[in-house]
């Protein structure tokens, strides 16, 4: 078993691989990455903090760096004695991992928490459910007393969740975290807290890189953004990652970069300019052209392009389509975007 689970294992969680830990298959498809798991406890630090539905405790781990005192709640007594067996191989002394559910803890607990950091399960008989109120723990009917031992409380969510659901749950919700790893959105995390008193949300998109590089932006959830469209295409296009189009702050984030909008309904921007504080991919146009399939596919043949990376965005056709249009293989080094541009149809050849 453990054989098999190596890759997975490797890939999120190499501090346990290299540690000699040991994981199941359900705690390493459910678990934090090791990676995204650091990006929390950079965040949020402090005397105490609480982990309830903690599964196979990478975030106890992560966390045991920033807290002093971590106290792991989990109702799966098989996981918890590997858990507790891999935070003895990785030397941290500083996790007490607890057999029981997050009700029965809080129905007895004496104690008081600088955080509770919640990552309640997702899945039911009937599948994966997005609501915070279909998890287990029911986080939302829970809240009123995880508020009795603790004013804050990070809720770890389904990367499907929309903002606004939280806000609308969860009316005390004061930060939402979209974090995305690599490019792709993994996490969504929703700190409430008890004494709020206004309406402001702070929206914070976050991505990490392969080489551990974060880039983030931060800006309030009620936002006005003055757009402007570009008059032509330049050096550079700018495609917004996962984490900011979540939580629609893509236009916001291209308009504080001086980048310009190829259009209102799509997160391309470009610009004669390279920036690397962009959150997302850029790429280096070669040739822009308007969209015409003959012209297209003779601009492929003259230019010995068989097979690209094609994509097709806020247009009547998606990208399996286009592909199909344009007899085009999957791969290769050359990139494709198929996109509206100020009322036509443009194709962008780029390299990245």
């Amino acid at each position: 078993m453990q054989a098999s689970l190596r890759p997975q294992a490797n890939e999120k969680t190499p501090v346990l691989i290299k540690g000699g830990g040991f994981v199941t298959r359900r705690s390493i498809e459910q678990c934090s990455s090791e990676q995204l798991a650091l990006y929390k406890s950079n965040i949020f630090s402090g005397d105490s903090v609480l982990i309830l539905a903690a599964g196979l405790g990478i975030d106890d781990w992560a966390f045991s760096f920033s807290f002093n005192q971590v106290t792991s709640i989990d109702s799966d007594t098989e996981l918890n004695a590997i858990s507790r067996y891999n935070f003895n191989v990785l030397g941290r002394k500083n996790i007490e991992r607890i057999d029981g559910n997050a009700e029965e803890f809080l129905e007895n607990n004496k104690d008081k928490f600088d955080l509770i950091y919640i990552d309640p399960d997702r899945r039911n008989e009937k599948g994966r459910q997005i609501l915070l109120s279909e998890h287990q723990p029911n986080v939302v009917e829970l809240l009123p007393k995880l508020f009795e031992v603790c004013p804050k409380v990070l809720i770890k969510c389904s990367p499907l969740y929309d903002f606004e659901m939280a806000i609308s749950e969860l009316p005390c919700t004061s930060e939402i975290y979209s974090v995305s790893k690599y490019g792709e959105m993994k996490e969504l995390l929703i700190l409430a807290e008890r004494d709020k008193t206004d309406n402001n949300v702070s929206i914070v998109c976050s991505d990490v890189s392969k080489d551990n590089k974060i880039i983030s932006y931060k800006t309030q959830n009620k936002r006005e953004f003055n757009l402007k469209i570009a008059e032509e295409i330049g050096t550079f296009i700018y495609e917004a990652g996962s984490c900011l189009v979540k939580m629609r702050m893509n236009h916001g984030f291209a308009i504080e970069l001086n980048l310009l909008a190829l259009d209102n309904s799509i997160a391309f921007y470009t610009s004669n300019d390279l920036n690397n504080q962009f959150i997302g991919r850029c790429f280096k146009v070669i040739k822009s052209m308007n969209y015409n399939v003959k012209e297209c596919i003779k601009y492929f043949k003259d230019n010995n392009i068989s097979k690209a990376n094609v994509k097709a965005r806020g247009l009547r056709f998606n990208t399996e389509e286009l592909k199909r249009k344009l007899k085009l293989k999957d791969g290769g080094t050359d990139y494709i975007f198929v996109l509206p541009f100020r009322n036509q149809t443009i194709l962008i050849h780029c390299s990245y």
